[in-house]
């Protein structure tokens, strides 16, 4: 505020010193000077944390989320802001949280922000905390009108059973690097429609190819999922349909997990949620390369650019937060997640590190391995439960998927992840659908890609979290869904 003070005593020095203050422009000129540095202390000494927009319930003390900045006071000014701490970047309006993982501490950001009109300026700095993240916290999102949530899982190494080379249960080490989010539950057929129908009206499936016959939808010549009219004989599990430029979903069934959608089908479907919730394509993970065409693999027409998406043009930037595929380790790291305190069955891993983890012979938050069929039936939907469950997808049949999150329940359904999740809080990674992963097996193939957790209709040995299972990526099947994952900064 110097330069308030300076116009004060010039003005004091022009009309002391004999020159008319009321007539001259000078005078008006340092009236006009005084209400500006006025305007500029009125709005820093009125801005405070309360005009952060916060979100996901967060406060200034507890920050867990991006929020949004005020760039302009009531009277005027402008305000812009900077940060001493890599926890919170300005970017625009919106000052975008980093947040440490699970075990570290708190991070305290001074935010200073400056005020600013006419050439005047004043700094005001606050403080806030960005709190860590909390092991199996929830984080909520919207397909549209579709909610679902997220749940945090923290990073780690943990025994995996090794496919290639096995000699015995839990004989191999895998480690995942980075803590990220992994979805609640299998996606549901409505998320899928809610996020279809919006790629078709902003024009993303231009290059699809609706097959009417045979109820599929393409994209470059590869299949991406099976739709028809809901019918129990010819049609099974073809729950979602498309007609007119309209994805539905048959009553009742919004709730089941998706499946008939091929590994393509649910690549594109990360893509455009990521572009449908953040409002571009910034953040966008999956990126087809044409030009990759059969390089290197002689089972391909080796052509490049040929318009048609083959099974080794699909690349995966892990470095954007766009919604994706887990991995294989990410799947295994939250299906196997037990905690800090052993249940009595958990695998210390590493060894003295007091983290443990469940043994790949037991169903994603079983109590017991897979010979206890109590223990199984109740996290798991498998065949064993589906004849006294029986209100499936095939009413009546006692054979198909239930809603999500509902194994455990005594009537076989109800409201949806109202049943038994894991310790993460994650439901059906044992059973319901088998779920596409990213990675390719074996790895250097393209032609197979692993798909974890068991389905429906499958024995309880399939329920068991490291059982080796794969899937045709090009083929939609009644027994593969998928989840998704995010990674988080």
């Amino acid at each position: 505020m110097k330069k308030l003070y300076f116009i004060i005593i010039l003005a004091l020095y022009f009309c002391f010193g004999g020159i008319s203050c009321y007539h001259s422009d000078i005078y008006d000129s340092i009236n006009k000077q005084i209400g500006v540095s006025a305007d500029v202390l009125e709005d820093s000494q009125a801005l405070n944390a309360a005009d952060f927009t916060f979100s996901d319930g967060s406060t200034a003390t507890a920050v867990r989320d991006d929020f949004n900045l005020p760039v302009s006071g009531a009277n005027g000014t402008t305000i812009t802001w900077e940060s001493d701490n890599a926890a919170i970047n300005i970017a625009g309006t919106l000052a975008e949280v980093s947040r440490p993982a699970n075990g570290d501490g708190n991070e305290t950001v001074t935010l200073t922000a400056t005020i600013s009109k006419s050439g005047l300026t004043e700094t005001k700095s606050i403080a806030v905390t960005v709190s860590p993240w909390s092991i199996g916290e929830s984080k909520s999102f919207s397909a549209g009108a579709v909610p679902f949530a997220m749940k945090y899982v923290p990073s780690g190494t943990f025994p995996v059973d090794d496919f290639y080379n096995a000699t015995s249960l839990d004989d191999g080490e895998a480690t995942v690097a980075d803590h990220f989010l992994m979805g609640r539950g299998e996606v549901t057929y409505a998320e899928v429609a809610a996020v279809y129908q919006w790629a078709w009206d902003n024009g993303k499936l231009t290059e699809a190819v609706i097959d009417d016959p045979n109820g599929m939808l393409y994209y470059a010549s590869q299949k991406l999922i099976l739709y028809g009219e809901y019918d129990v004989g010819t049609n099974l599990f073809r729950v979602i349909d498309f007609s007119s430029g309209t994805f539905t979903v048959e009553a009742g069934y919004e709730n089941y997990p998706c499946n008939n959608i091929t590994w393509f089908g649910a690549v594109l479907y990360s893509n455009w949620l990521t572009e449908m919730i953040y409002g571009s394509s910034d953040e966008v993970v999956y990126t087809w390369n044409d030009s990759w065409d059969g390089a290197g693999y002689p089972d391909y027409d080796g052509i490049a650019d040929d318009g048609i998406w083959q099974e080794d043009e699909t690349q995966a930037d892990y470095t954007k937060l766009g919604f994706r595929l887990p991995s294989l380790d990410e799947w295994r790291c939250a299906s196997r997640y037990i905690g800090t305190t052993d249940p009595g069955y958990g695998i210390e891993s590493p060894a003295s590190s007091g983290i443990y983890w469940t043994s790949g012979d037991y169903a994603s938050g079983a109590s017991a391995d897979t010979t206890d069929l109590a223990a199984t039936m109740a996290v798991a939907w498998y065949e064993d439960n589906r004849e006294i469950y029986p209100q499936c997808v095939l009413a009546g049949t006692g054979y198909g998927t239930h809603p999500v999150g509902t194994a455990g329940n005594a009537d076989g359904e109800g409201t949806p992840f109202s049943g038994n999740a894991n310790q993460l809080g994650i439901y059906d990674m044992s059973g319901n659908l088998v779920e596409w992963c990213f990675d390719e097996y074996p790895v250097g193939t393209h032609s197979r890609r692993y798909a974890k957790g068991g389905k429906y209709s499958a024995l309880i040995n399939d329920m068991k979290i490291d059982r080796l299972s794969f899937g045709v990526p090009a083929n939609p099947e009644s027994s593969i869904g998928f989840r998704v994952a995010r990674g988080v900064r």
